[in-house]
């Protein structure tokens, strides 16, 4: 039987599981997505290479991993700071403000590398379905606006922050565009 390195055999799959991933995101982000391959993945977490596919079946199921524990991450840090905020427009306010300052500090690179990675077509619908996840939160947030919107409004505002990460991710200073973009979606939400 082989050692295990905590205390419990769960612990230890759990230290491996995560070293894997870690060990695959670091891989990602310095060296783009063709560079994670099982190989380079259990060399660079220190262990064998046969313990990548005791987690992970392929290349696909660690960068769906990746992403899902990467929009977890967003979505809990969004939720905790809007929860944070009064019901309705400051709620936006703070929505929108977090989502570009963590985009300024590039929690959102490890999105962006993944997006046009080709993989398989679960690989894809996962990683899709993740993306359509993120409507919901926006969808609540119209729910708390003390004004009717369209069915429509969480797409527009989606599609208004991917406008301002992209700026962001262009050197746009957050806080510049947030404060244009927050009056520019509350504007456009009461008409």
């Amino acid at each position: 039987m082989p050692k295990i390195s905590a205390s419990t055999v769960a612990e230890h799959r759990h230290a491996q599981h995560s070293a894997l991933l870690a060990a695959a995101e670091q891989i990602l982000l310095e060296h783009g997505v063709d560079a994670v391959t099982p190989g380079k993945v259990t060399s660079a977490a220190g262990l064998g290479r046969s313990t990548f596919y005791e987690y992970f079946p392929s290349r696909d199921d660690i960068l769906v991993a990746l992403a899902r524990v990467a929009f977890e991450q967003w979505n809990a840090e969004l939720q905790s700071a809007t929860d944070a905020a009064p019901a309705g427009a400051d709620r936006l306010r703070v929505y929108v403000e977090k989502t570009l300052a963590m985009t300024a500090d590039g929690r959102h690179h490890l999105a962006t590398a993944l997006r046009d990675v080709d993989l398989s077509p679960k690989g894809r619908e996962d990683i899709a379905a993740l993306h359509d996840a993120l409507a919901k939160p926006i969808m609540e947030l119209m729910a708390s606006l003390p004004f009717p919107t369209s069915p429509l409004s969480p797409m527009f505002v989606r599609g208004a922050l991917g406008s301002g990460m992209t700026l962001v991710n262009h050197g746009v200073p957050a806080a510049q565009v947030a404060s244009q973009l927050t009056p520019f979606i509350l504007g456009g939400l009461e008409k």
